[in-house]
């Protein structure tokens, strides 16, 4: 599983073949087709396996803001340290259809989205969580995407921005 969501991540679903994902196990490809009769099972099964394993959160905090405050930094330090995370995650939206997405969200019923939903419902009633959700998530992968680039186009960029100004921002958005 790890290589496979790893190979998924750096290649994406089209970049791969059974027999590199084989060779890259270091298992022949017979043994690969046993195991997963399709590229499609292999790459839902190794995406979910990954996002359960890098999203394993505990809740902290007393009030709903303590909460949403501690899980928004703990996503913005899973997407920064967890490169295979955030690169699968990118993939996966790039490359799955409506079908694999939903077995994969499925399968990692913790996903980070749904936790977020459910801790700004919380947090601010009055407004729609999954929409919000959404957009923090996609936020907090972007911005680790874009880092790089942002340090060549803006110099006065800091590539390390303070991820308290960051939650901050993302509080102030539902307010």
């Amino acid at each position: 599983m790890e290589s496979s969501s790893r190979q998924f991540a750096k290649y994406g679903f089209d970049g791969m073949t059974m027999e590199k994902l084989a060779q890259a196990a270091k298992i022949t490809k017979r043994t690969l087709y046993k195991h997963y009769p399709t590229k499609e099972e292999l790459y839902a099964e190794s995406s979910a396996w990954h996002i359960v394993r890098a999203t394993d959160y505990v809740e902290s905090g007393n009030t709903p803001e303590e909460k949403l405050r501690h899980y928004l930094k703990w996503l913005l330090r899973l997407v920064e340290q967890d490169v295979v995370y955030r690169r699968l995650v990118i993939q996966l939206i790039e490359d799955s259809d409506a079908n694999t997405l939903k077995l994969i969200a499925d399968t990692a019923q913790s996903n980070p989205v749904s936790v977020l939903s459910e801790l700004i419902a919380r947090y601010k009633p009055s407004v729609d969580p999954l929409k919000y959700a959404i957009a923090i998530f996609s936020i907090a992968l972007l911005h680790e995407q874009s880092k790089k680039i942002m340090t060549v186009l803006a110099p006065e960029f800091r590539a390390s921005a303070d991820k308290k100004h960051l939650v901050n921002f993302f509080i102030e958005m539902l307010n």
